[in-house]
């Protein structure tokens, strides 16, 4: 959870000069930042379109694409789509706090 709130406050001081930005992106991210949290801090992690849009609460199919494409370019995550039905897709986030990151790095090696 501390893990979750170092990345939130970490994003949210990137995004502070980034004049494109909306509610829906930060929802959209906060949502990532909790799928990861449930997956134990993996990165890459897998999600699915419905579990983002449901937490989220980003309702509409052109909002949604229109948010991770935008996280895309300006270069918050990677995505990587899943066109198999029973496999989700793939995302990376490409920045986080150094204690994030060495945190899920100890864990992974551990793990």
């Amino acid at each position: 959870m501390i893990e979750a709130v170092k990345h939130i406050n970490y994003f949210l001081q990137q995004i502070a000069s980034n004049r494109g930005i909306l509610t829906s992106h930060i929802s959209l991210y906060i949502a990532m930042i909790r799928i990861q949290e449930l997956q134990g801090y993996k990165n890459p992690f897998r999600i699915t379109r419905r579990e983002l849009m449901q937490t989220s609460a980003i309702r509409s199919f052109a909002t949604y694409h229109k948010c991770l494409q935008e996280l895309i370019i300006w270069g918050y995550i990677a995505y990587q789509p899943s066109y198999d039905t029973y496999k989700a897709s793939q995302i990376t986030f490409l920045f986080q706090s150094i204690e994030i990151v060495s945190k899920v790095s100890v864990e992974q090696l551990s793990g």
